[in-house]
């Protein structure tokens, strides 16, 4: 008596005098399936719950296991996507460039000089409104996902004297993440506060920025799977600090010139530790993560005319 074969489970059929036991043997990464890394990771993850004795999961093994007999590793990937955080975690990878974007809105406050097309720093205050989309195709296994975020950030800056001037601003941002499968979505709260110094010394003007912010971002995560459907929901919160340099070099003439600059951005950013709630034995408890970004540097170039018809290239 041979036990039976499938995808993922492999029975054998035990006899001890006259009796009959089966056991089951489970790979959730079987070789035949090109599992994305994401999924293969999740997999992974079921198949240590497994050797560990299961967690009660028995039902959710047996439903992977008939969905990858029914409809193959197509079928199998999608079960799979429905238990991992999938693009849940998009808000807390774009912590560092949302840094990055309003320190650099923060050290922004040139001046006309006069009637000319030259730009010198000044005394301001000023206020402004931002929109923001990232956006990412599927990839390794995740839904393609699209965070919209908007900014209102207001600023000012006062002369110390000898070409030295002290600024700080401020920033509110509210954003939004949606999937084009609908598996998650999410809002989130963040403000953010910023420091910055200038020197100007004739062509040349250098700037620095230190700058933190923080909020909380409410997501949720839908699971579909027969007898486990249900909406997980879940918490973190996100935090980044950073500083930023910048040194700027006019060349030219009143009338037509050029402002060639370097920047160098250091940012820290990470996500709390959170569990989820309103899964059941699904929900997730997903760990703290944090990274921090070194050494990006940037260059650009602005051209103006005496027209003050300004752009970027």
């Amino acid at each position: 008596m041979q036990g039976a074969q499938t995808s993922i489970f492999a029975h054998d059929v035990n006899r001890k005098g006259g009796s009959f036991s089966l056991s089951a043997q489970a790979d959730f990464t079987p070789a035949s399936y090109n599992l994305s890394r994401n999924m293969a990771a999740i997999a992974g993850h079921l198949q240590s719950t497994w050797d560990a004795g299961g967690a009660g999961l028995g039902t959710l093994f047996a439903l992977l296991g008939n969905t990858a007999d029914a409809g193959g590793e197509g079928a199998y990937a999608a079960s799979l996507r429905q238990i991992s955080p999938n693009s849940s975690l998009a808000p807390g990878a774009r912590l560092a460039a949302g840094g990055r974007a309003f320190a650099n809105a923060a050290m922004s406050c040139p001046q006309f000089e006069g009637s000319t097309a030259m730009l010198t720093e000044g005394e301001c205050v000023w206020a402004g409104l931002t929109g923001r989309t990232a956006a990412q195709s599927g990839s390794d296994g995740l839904s393609s996902f699209r965070l919209n975020s908007t900014t209102w950030q207001a600023g000012g800056q006062r002369s110390l004297g000898g070409g030295w001037f002290l600024g700080g601003s401020i920033a509110y941002e509210n954003a939004r993440l949606t999937t084009t499968d609908g598996l998650n979505s999410g809002r989130g709260q963040s403000g953010f506060a910023a420091a910055t110094t200038k020197y100007q010394g004739g062509r040349w003007l250098f700037a620095g920025a230190v700058f933190g912010g923080g909020g909380e971002f409410n997501s949720t995560h839908t699971i579909h799977l027969p007898g486990f459907g249900s909406i997980a929901r879940g918490s973190p919160t996100l935090l980044n600090a950073g500083a930023m340099l910048r040194a700027t070099y006019t060349v030219g003439r009143e009338e037509f010139y050029l402002r060639p600059s370097l920047s160098l951005s250091l940012v820290h950013a990470g996500s709390s530790s959170y569990a989820e709630s309103g899964a059941g034995v699904l929900k997730l408890n997903v760990s703290s993560a944090s990274s921090t970004v070194v050494g990006r540097v940037t260059a650009g170039v602005q051209v103006f005319a005496t027209e003050r018809l300004a752009f970027r290239l």
